[in-house]
């Protein structure tokens, strides 16, 4: 230091307040420990030094500004860490009963009291907050605003609300927009909407203007406790009212109502309310425009919801999903699968949560109107990126081609045979592209595949039979895969000499059936390519179904030399 005569009370202090508000409570105990004179206390891995004229009789002693801004740095960062340091903190400082000058530390004041209050209370550990207020009494220190505002929000029931109320009135506290703010809020993250509106009445019978923030927290609270309407109707009315109007023009609470009116499937609604914004001069952000989109998207309104989205000039990941679904949803395949195309390195944006959600998307509006190619090569894509398809997106692509299921039994809404063929073919693709990815198909997905199989009869059927006869559980698979480490026994994949030609895939042998021995076939099944099948004690009764009616009559004897080589491994 180049003069130690600057190292005061005042610059340990301005120190301590710059390291605070960056939230390094490391620096703030060692900085802390300096002012006290304390050398040699390790704080992660560092060691403090003393500054100069501190210690017991120096002329440098931090004062209570000094650990109040200590505590109130910790308790900013939160947590278990920062609130046991916050803690710790407090209780080293002196009570107002023994004084600094009896104990040699500062003595606590109400903002020690207050803020500790506050991080006990945004902790959840309310009977504690409550506690510390009583000693708070106890030593005569008087209570401010910001002692009430935290406990209100510890409040669970009528009772404590109604007590805090009667002493705030004791202590000649004002009751302002902040205090009712917190009042209802409090209320309203109970889900408890209609005493917290009952206090809107109160506040303005008392004179007490409400702002935008007192309608959003009533507002919010409605939405969550799925009152959509409720919500629309408190907002228009506040909009309404000649004392209220005022509040309403912002972009908040006209974004909490088009949520509300897209829970309602309302778009009409929600495009109407984006236009009164406009008028009113309330530029949307965001999180308005998203809703708006939303609210289209919930009415399957999919071109207005692309136009809304065009109008976001740096949309996030939420967004980003929206216009898939809205670009999908308007048979804009390619447009859409650019969006994802364009989440790379770092410039992505979309969660790997919505760049799923939204592959699944376009598979499915690509299934819906029959559009298989560009199902194939999104489904490909998605492979392709890295992204492993769940048992929902299989479940999903069955309900877009017309698959369902009622107690065990598969039906389906596919009339036309014409139509029925390249259905099958895809569904093999998918089969295939699993295989690749050496991923396992779920049982439901499986059953639709021989299901329609049959229905089809002919080749179709056929190779469903084929498909079930080749089918292996993941134990089997993996031993499959490890056969490559025994010379005696083909990799995966190579077969022992034949003089028939293995099937590459389900759908080579689908489209090129009838170039292939089915006898041979029947007595090696390792010609064909395997199917690693995913199942649990509740698919039994389908699987069961499904394979009985593709069975057909197989060479008993003809058992391959895969599942020999597995016999003779497990055992």
């Amino acid at each position: 230091v180049p003069r130690e005569s600057a190292l005061n009370l005042y610059t340990g202090t301005a120190l301590l307040q710059a390291h605070a508000m960056k939230g390094d409570l490391y620096s703030v105990s060692r900085v802390l420990a300096a002012l006290e004179g304390r050398s040699g206390v390790l704080v992660n891995g560092l060691e403090s030094a003393p500054w100069p004229f501190t210690g017991a009789f120096g002329s440098i002693q931090p004062d209570t500004k000094c650990y109040n801004i200590a505590i109130a740095a910790a308790a900013k960062v939160g947590g278990e860490e920062g609130l046991e340091m916050a803690l710790a903190l407090f209780d080293t400082m002196a009570n107002t009963d023994v004084g600094s000058s009896k104990s040699g530390k500062p003595v606590r004041n109400a903002v020690s009291y207050n803020t500790v209050i506050n991080a006990l209370s945004n902790a959840g550990r309310s009977m504690e907050a409550f506690k510390l207020f009583g000693r708070m009494k106890d030593f005569r220190i008087k209570a401010t605003k910001y002692t009430y505002t935290p406990l209100i929000k510890a409040c669970f029931d009528d009772d404590d609300i109604e007590e805090i109320k009667y002493d705030m009135k004791e202590s000649n506290i004002k009751f302002d927009t902040t205090v009712y703010n917190t009042m209802i809020r409090s209320l309203c993250e109970q889900r408890r909407w209609t005493e917290a509106s009952k206090l809107v009445t109160e506040m303005e019978s008392q004179g007490v203007a409400p702002d935008a923030m007192t309608y959003g927290f009533l507002m919010s609270a409605m939405l969550k406790a799925n009152k959509p309407t409720a919500c629309l109707t408190l907002f228009e009315s506040a909009g309404a009212s000649s004392t209220t109007s005022s509040i309403t023009d912002n972009a908040y609470l006209y974004t909490i109502a088009i949520t509300a009116a897209s829970r309602l499937k309302d778009f009409e609604r929600a495009i109407e309310l984006l236009s009164r914004m406009a008028a009113k001069g309330v530029k949307p952000n965001l999180k308005t425009l998203t809703a708006v989109a939303g609210a289209c998207l919930a009415a399957d309104q999919y071109d207005l919801a692309a136009q809304i989205y065009d109008k976001i000039e740096d949309p996030d990941g939420y967004a980003m999903c929206q216009g898939v679904e809205a670009l999908s949803g308007t048979g804009a395949f390619s447009d859409a699968l650019k969006i994802l195309q364009s989440q790379k390195g770092k410039s992505q944006v979309m969660t790997g949560k919505h760049i799923m959600k939204s592959y699944k998307t376009i598979i499915v509006d690509s299934l819906k109107s029959r559009d298989l190619v560009n199902a194939e090569a999104t489904f490909a894509n998605l492979l392709r990126q890295g992204f492993i398809p769940n048992k929902g997106m299989l479940e999903a692509i069955c309900d877009a081609l017309g698959f369902s299921e009622r107690r065990g039994l598969i039906s389906f809404a596919i009339d036309d045979d014409e139509e029925r063929a390249p259905i099958f073919r895809f569904m093999l693709f998918v089969l295939d592209s699993l295989r690749a990815r050496k991923l396992p198909v779920d049982s439901f997905f499986y059953s639709v595949v021989l299901f329609l199989g049959r229905s089809m009869g002919g080749n179709a059927r056929s190779v469903a039979a084929l498909i079930a006869s080749a089918k292996v559980s993941e134990r089997e698979q993996q031993l499959l895969s490890n056969e490559g480490s025994s010379k005696s026994t083909p990799k995966a994949g190579e077969h022992a000499p034949s003089n028939h030609h293995p099937a590459e895939s389900w759908v080579h042998l689908f489209e090129d059936f009838d170039e292939f021995d089915l006898s041979a076939i029947a007595a090696d099944l390792s010609l064909l390519p395997p199917v690693q099948l995913r199942t649990s004690s509740r698919d039994r009764r389908r699987l069961v179904r499904a394979e009985k009616e593709v069975a057909f009559a197989l060479k008993k004897n003809g058992k391959s030399s895969r599942r020999k080589a597995l016999l003779t491994t497990t055992a």
